[in-house]
């Protein structure tokens, strides 16, 4: 019996059919959220998927593979870890087998900005323009005459590749290439052939595609596609450049019949930069602003002295800079006036009507230059500021400095693209696409969401 027993155990042991475990397969794929949006570049967030079956259960085990739609806008891991390169929209996707969820991803940075006398204008990487500061001629744009301590989008609706703050006035480009101005416009600086003031954007007559503006105190030139460019409003020193002195509510050629590459008007003076590399300016030249070795006048574009080879031009109040192909930066016009000055950067206070070089050896990327002070970004990403002006809250952006003949680094520890110089204050564009500003902020210029002043790099809310 014992035998048999143990016989029929053996049989029943080797007959029996191994169990099988099946892959759990899932059906769907969730998420941890559907939008993600950046304001700076190189800033990261981890997003996390859960996948399961059609019980809804969760599978721990799955692969989960991720993709961006377009890595030039953001990248994204092997474990969900995405990073934002550049403005724009993307969708990052997680895969498991055959189910896959979306997130979109949008990067909304800084990619231009412009100082006028109390307020600041930047465009986004959408193309969407906003303004801040004072606002009681209506040069934010927003319809109203309340000052605004942070960044306020402009009406209108448009897209923007162009935006120039000036005195009391503001004036953009659209993405159609129409030129709309807004603000004061006692003198037809806001060129629609009237002097009436407006609270929101006022299209430019002409008829002109335009692809860049420049604002001075009381005037307004711009660039057209085909390199002409024209200038509106005051023109008692000739700083229309259209070989007259009258002003002008509506568009008016710069005479010398010039192939320009870039425009800019600023105090009392405006420059172009020419097809051929050469710089003229007209305008005012009381200090030697024109760079033409004199200090009179011109209601035409006059040649810069030097023979340098130029890259790009910056006026300022009373003195203008400008960057050579070697990347060397030249500054002339004012550089002392009673008890404040140095804005040439050549380690003195003496005014020049000729370029004078730049002191340091740096080798400069861009320059923007203010009212009583210039400042500038090297090819490394450093910031440096130079010049003076006598107000106490006056600061080149280190935090102790309020003056200097020589450029002395901006504090903050960051990395820069470009800067716009203001009556007194001054904003900056960092390389991560966020904007700072500093100097005095009692109009709400600086953009930080106070009217409080700052003698170092504050950043910019919107």
């Amino acid at each position: 019996m014992r035998r048999i027993h143990l016989t029929a155990l053996l049989l029943a042991v080797a007959c029996e059919t191994p169990a099988t475990t099946t892959a759990p397969v899932a059906t769907s794929i969730a998420m941890s959220a559907t939008e993600v949006s950046f304001t700076s570049l190189g800033d990261t967030i981890r997003l996390t998927a859960a996948v399961r079956d059609e019980n809804g259960n969760h599978i721990d085990e799955a692969t989960i593979t991720w993709s961006s739609s377009d890595e030039s806008i953001a990248t994204v891991s092997t474990t969900g870890s995405v990073q934002s390169v550049r403005g724009g929209t993307a969708i990052i996707t997680a895969s498991a087998g055959e189910v896959s969820a979306a997130t979109s991803v949008s990067v909304s940075v800084w990619e231009s900005l412009s100082a006028g006398y109390w307020h600041t204008c930047g465009l986004t990487s959408e193309g969407d323009a906003y303004c801040w500061g004072m606002n009681s001629d209506s040069q934010l744009g927003d319809g109203t005459t309340e000052l605004r301590s942070r960044a306020s989008l402009v009406d209108g609706g448009y897209k923007w590749i162009s935006i120039a703050g000036a005195g009391r006035h503001t004036c953009g480009v659209t993405s159609e290439g129409d030129a709309y101005c807004w603000g004061f416009n006692g003198y037809g600086q806001l060129g629609d052939g009237t002097t009436t003031d407006h609270r929101e954007p006022t299209l430019v007559t002409g008829g002109h595609n335009w692809v860049s503006v420049s604002g001075g105190y009381e005037r307004t030139c711009g660039l057209t596609s085909v390199g002409k460019a024209y200038c509106w409003g005051r023109n008692r020193g000739g700083q229309l450049g259209d070989g007259t002195t009258t002003n002008s509510s509506t568009p008016s050629e710069v005479s010398g019949n010039h192939t320009w590459v870039s425009i800019g008007a600023n105090g009392r003076h405006a420059c172009g930069l020419t097809s051929e590399s050469e710089i003229y300016c007209w305008g005012d030249n009381y200090y030697g602003q024109l760079g033409n070795g004199s200090r009179g006048s011109s209601p035409v574009p006059t040649l810069v002295s030097g023979n340098l080879p130029w890259t790009s031009v910056t006026p300022g109040g009373w003195h203008t800079c400008g960057r050579t192909e070697a990347n060397d930066a030249y500054c002339w016009g004012r550089n002392l006036h009673t008890d404040y000055g140095g804005q040439l950067g050549d380690g003195t206070t003496t005014n020049r009507t000729t370029p004078v070089f730049v002191t340091g050896w740096f080798s400069w990327a861009s320059l923007g230059a203010g009212s009583h002070h210039t400042c500038g970004v090297t090819m490394t990403a450093k910031a440096y500021c130079w010049g003076h002006y006598p107000s106490p809250d006056f600061s080149l952006g280190d935090g102790v400095s309020t003056a200097s003949s020589l450029p002395i680094p901006v504090g903050g520890n960051l990395l820069w693209m470009a800067f716009t110089g203001a009556e007194e204050h001054t904003c900056g564009l960092a390389t991560t696409g966020e904007a700072y500003c500093w100097g005095p902020g009692l109009s709400g210029q600086l953009g930080n969401g106070s009217t409080v002043s700052s003698s170092v790099p504050v950043k910019v809310i919107r």
